[in-house]
């Protein structure tokens, strides 16, 4: 049996932010609600090697570009409450390992709050970009992962914003 590949070139790519972004779910008023919401990717590299476990990843979002369809949302997710963009600005991935379990999992440290934490990203796509979208060689991957706010310090508001969070982080990244 052959290791399945990742169906995009090796080679270093930089993060594209105004093609990037982290889209998260998370329920809220116990339970009963579902919130949604995009975080900005503001810079990042991805580097695709041959064999691919030896592959890497990091990422920085912007804590500020948090963005909702409700402005009360927006400002009490940026306060003190909950992630408290004054004192901590970015969140941070970096990768320590990729690995195959039916799929792509892209094992490493998210920093949130302060506070580092291992994290799992399961690559759900990953393809070059279509030649009719976009000439520039970069490649699309898609990830998913679950986080658990209170791992990091994030435990004000309980019942109120859930516990859970789900993220769908689509990445564009152009070579370098």
């Amino acid at each position: 049996m052959t290791t399945p590949v990742l169906p995009v070139p090796t080679g270093s790519y930089r993060i594209d932010p105004s093609r990037s972004i982290v889209r998260l779910t998370a329920k809220h008023l116990f339970g009963t609600g579902t919130a949604h919401a995009t975080f900005d990717i503001s810079s990042g590299t991805l580097t695709v090697t041959d064999p691919l476990p030896h592959s890497s990843a990091s990422a920085t979002v912007s804590v500020a570009s948090f963005a909702s369809d409700k402005t009360r949302r927006v400002e009490h997710v940026l306060s003190g409450s909950l992630l408290d963009v004054a004192g901590f600005p970015e969140m941070t991935f970096v990768s320590r390992m990729l690995r195959l379990e039916g799929e792509w999992v892209v094992a490493g440290d998210l920093t949130v709050h302060g506070v580092t934490r291992p994290v799992e990203l399961r690559v759900t796509s990953a393809a070059p970009t279509a030649a009719t979208e976009t000439a520039d060689g970069a490649i699309r991957l898609v990830a998913t992962a679950r986080v658990d706010r209170y791992e990091f310090g994030v435990t004000k508001v309980k019942g109120i914003a859930g516990r859970w969070v789900d993220l769908e982080i689509e990445v564009v990244a152009t070579p370098v």
